[in-house]
């Protein structure tokens, strides 16, 4: 015991354990609040931008078709929920900063004046002197608490968020838009931030939308855009503005645009919408992928996915690559100048030189001054299918024609064949099914029904009725087809005929 007495007792030990639990009790937490980040709990001012739909002006529009504007209001606010954040400009950033520093500089500026106006009427309020200085030495320390505020406010610029949330103003009415240089009083009088209007016009039959976007910080219609469409592409029309609506209302800048093709009247299709022939000019999209399209006669078709950059120009050039064309001349040898069809154009007359594409199907048609017809399927200088063959080396395509088969003499052609398909499948079957008929008999006779001897006679008896009643069916079943057949025939082959004599009333109306 003394010695463990001895041993806690001895300085060396001491100093050790008192410097280890100073450290873990009072040097780690006073560092450790001394190194929380600074900007932790920094708040930004203005984190909401708040926006208004107002209804569209449907006034030029006849009144059955007013309630478009209705139609087209909830359309585009269903549209716009998807804008969640807003990416402010430095322009829209220095405006709300402008107004909160004047703001809380003001602020400050009223609580100082007002606490040095407090201790200037100490002195009117008859305290005792332990009093008043007290009072006035409070009276100090405010005062110079609250000059701190101000210098600070002087010196110091409010935060605002340069990511704030997007908010739209109560959707379940839309408020009538403030008259030519009532927008900015608006804006403050709904405490928002921007508003959108827009006006609906009939242009030949079709519906002519105009929409704009006032904002609080330009104080002006700082987005103005328009489209054309008809009542059934309403839904389509509404998406494409409403998307490049949604790029302004995020503070995203759009990206631009411009496609040119050769040869010069190559269609062009970016994202499925017509953008011209040749070139589409300079045009604002959507930051992101797009797709487009090109095509021309006689050329390779090409799609191309182009990814659009925020504030940035795409010129886009493409070159399509021609077809490997083969070039003959089609004859019809046995009647001259007949008309040339390449699918349903026409072309001109025989003799016709033509230069169409090797490797694609070409469907060339023919027609004579006598209605005869003909026709022929080429690909990589063959006639793959139809009554034509190539001559003189390969330099011309001969197509041979005939009187081509109406659809009446089609449907009298088919059941005339059917009528002697069924004629003939009933010969073939009389006989067969009457020899099974007659050998089936045989047997079923042969058993002896008052004194029947074995299983097996039996059972060949009972097979036999069996095949004897399906011959009987088939016999049946032929016989009827037959009959069938030829009752079709008849009234197929009776139809839309011309009448063998046809008596006509010459005499006058009152002698008849």
């Amino acid at each position: 015991m003394p010695g463990i007495i001895q041993m806690y007792n001895k300085k060396p030990l001491l100093k050790p354990v008192f410097a280890f639990f100073f450290y873990i009790y009072i040097v780690i937490p006073v560092f450790s609040f001394g190194g929380q980040d600074a900007g932790a709990d920094k708040t930004y001012l203005n984190n909401e931008w708040v926006y208004a739909v107002t209804a569209l002006d449907v006034s030029e529009l006849p009144v059955s078709r007013q309630i478009i504007g209705g139609i087209l209001n909830r359309s585009l606010t269903e549209a716009l929920g998807d804008v969640e954040y807003r990416i402010r400009s430095n322009d829209e950033i220095r405006y709300y900063q402008d107004y909160a520093w004047s703001k809380t500089l003001g602020d400050a500026a009223k609580a100082l004046a007002a606490k040095r106006n407090d201790r200037d009427l100490l002195l009117f309020r008859g305290d005792a002197q332990w009093k008043y200085s007290k009072n006035l030495a409070v009276m100090d320390s405010d005062i110079k608490k609250l000059e701190d505020n101000f210098y600070n406010a002087k010196t110091t610029a409010p935060d605002i968020a340069g990511k704030p949330l997007v908010k739209i103003q109560d959707t379940s009415t839309w408020p009538q838009p403030p008259e030519e240089g009532g927008e900015y009083n608006f804006c403050v009088n709904q405490k928002i931030d921007a508003f959108l209007a827009g006006k609906v016009t009939d242009y030949y039959g079709r519906i002519y939308l105009t929409l704009k976007l006032y904002t609080l910080y330009s104080r002006s219609y700082s987005w103005e855009d328009s489209i054309l469409f008809s009542s059934e592409d309403m839904d389509s029309a509404v998406s494409e503005i409403s998307g490049r609506l949604a790029a302004v209302l995020s503070g995203v800048e759009p990206a631009a645009l411009v496609v040119r093709v050769n040869p010069d009247d190559a269609m062009i299709v970016i994202d499925d919408k017509w953008a011209g022939r040749g070139e589409a000019p300079l045009r604002e999209y959507t930051p992101g992928q797009t797709v487009v399209s090109t095509f021309a006669d006689n050329y390779y078709p090409v799609t191309y996915p182009v990814l659009l950059q925020s504030g940035v120009v795409t010129d886009l050039s493409l070159s399509l690559t021609p077809f490997g064309l083969s070039s003959f001349t089609v004859e019809t040898p046995d009647n001259p100048d007949s008309s040339v069809f390449l699918g349903s154009l026409f072309l001109g007359k025989t003799p016709l030189q033509l230069d169409i594409p090797r490797d694609q199907y070409s469907y060339i048609s023919v027609e004579t001054t006598a209605g005869e017809t003909g026709s022929a399927v080429y690909r990589n200088g063959l006639a793959v299918r139809g009554n034509a063959e190539f001559i003189n080396a390969g330099s011309s395509l001969a197509i041979k024609t005939s009187v081509p088969v109406s659809p009446e003499e089609k449907r009298v052609a088919t059941a005339r064949n059917n009528f002697y398909s069924a004629y003939g499948r009933f010969w073939v079957t009389l006989p067969v099914t009457l020899l099974a008929i007659n050998i089936a008999g045989n047997y079923i006779n042969a058993y002896p029904r008052q004194n029947p001897q074995t299983s097996a006679m039996y059972n060949s008896a009972l097979t036999s009725s069996y095949v004897q009643i399906g011959a009987y069916v088939l016999l049946g079943l032929s016989a009827a087809e037959i009959i069938y057949r030829i009752v079709r025939y008849l009234g197929t082959s009776g139809t839309n005929a011309d009448p063998i004599a046809q008596f006509k009333n010459t005499l006058p109306e009152n002698e008849q």
